[in-house]
């Protein structure tokens, strides 16, 4: 029997998820509950979960609607997300339940994971129940990326970056609020409407702007770092796996400088500001989650630890 997401105990749905999933995927009830039931995106018509005789939780799935036009502009409003999905091999109700509300509402294509408050940007490998689910029930595979990692505990900010910001009239350094307005008119111009919404939330609901690094050349803003760690207000991105992660956990992402600067190094020293700053900060083991930069990031120790696979399906 399928019941309505919110119905169980909330604890029974992480124990649930906690069983079923790969070790590096441990998640808490406040995580769950902020990817799913508090996210504005939340979708109860295709969410649900599969209960035995008893009641108990055996499978669940949520669906979560695009960010488009509700949070911002830019993405696809005819995209649906099947934001998670745990099973012990009891997903088709699920699966169609999903659809079959993504129709109704006239949305044309699901992917797995990517929405907004993510807990996965595609299909975790390790999970074989849920890829096989996937794929029998016609999502096709779309490119790979992963969750790169590294302790903290013993890094040093390289001396080149010293040089680099000198030789570029460059400051890295912590945002302040009075950087806000011109940080938002920086992100709306050089970046996605969803890097903007992320780092705005982060300075302006949560008034976290200290945790952004903000890379000014010559007085003008010219790249940004969000970092995360132990005792924010709303962990998200790669802080989803906090748990696994440790105590004194970090996480840095989005990242990004202007299209005027770069080629000079400024966002490799830009990086190592925001690595240092979370150092400082009693961050050991970091996360750097959903890219394909294992290259860039690679060069100052981060190594994968988790990979995924992108899933869509056409409707």
């Amino acid at each position: 029997m399928i019941v309505p997401f919110e119905e169980p105990e909330f604890a029974d749905l992480v124990s649930l998820w906690n069983r079923l999933a790969p070790p590096r995927y441990k998640i808490t009830s406040d995580t769950l509950a902020r990817a799913t039931v508090n996210c504005p995106l939340f979708w109860p018509e295709g969410s649900g979960v599969v209960v035995d005789s008893s009641g108990d939780p055996v499978a669940m799935l949520v669906l979560k609607e695009s960010a488009s036009p509700k949070l911002f502009a830019g993405q696809n409003p005819s995209l649906a997300h099947v934001s998670l999905l745990v099973t012990s091999g009891l997903s088709r109700e699920l699966l169609e339940r999903a659809r079959d509300a993504a129709l109704e509402r006239g949305v044309n294509s699901l992917v797995f994971g990517m929405d907004v408050d993510h807990l996965f940007p595609g299909c975790p490998e390790g999970a074989q129940g849920v890829r096989s689910a996937l794929l029998e029930f016609g999502f096709t595979e779309k490119g790979r990326c992963c969750d790169l990692e590294r302790d903290l505990s013993d890094f040093v900010l390289p001396s080149r970056c010293f040089d680099v910001t000198r030789a570029n009239s460059a400051i890295i350094a912590r945002g302040t609020e009075a950087q806000i307005d011109e940080l938002d008119a920086f992100i709306a111009r050089e970046f996605s409407p969803r890097w903007r919404f992320e780092v705005m939330r982060k300075c302006r609901l949560d008034k976290e702007p200290n945790d952004v690094f903000i890379l000014t050349v010559e007085g003008r803003i010219e790249g940004f770092a969000m970092t995360q760690h132990e005792g924010v207000v709303r962990p998200v991105n790669g802080a989803t796996w906090k748990q696994s992660l440790g105590p004194d956990w970090g996480a840095l992402g989005p990242i990004g400088v202007s299209q005027a600067v770069r080629g000079k190094g400024l966002g490799h020293s830009l990086l190592c500001f925001a690595l240092e700053g979370l150092h400082r900060a009693g961050a050991r083991q970091t996360i750097i989650d959903w890219t394909t930069l294992q290259g860039f990031y690679g060069s100052v120790g981060f190594v994968p630890t988790r990979w995924y696979t992108g899933m869509e399906l056409s409707l």
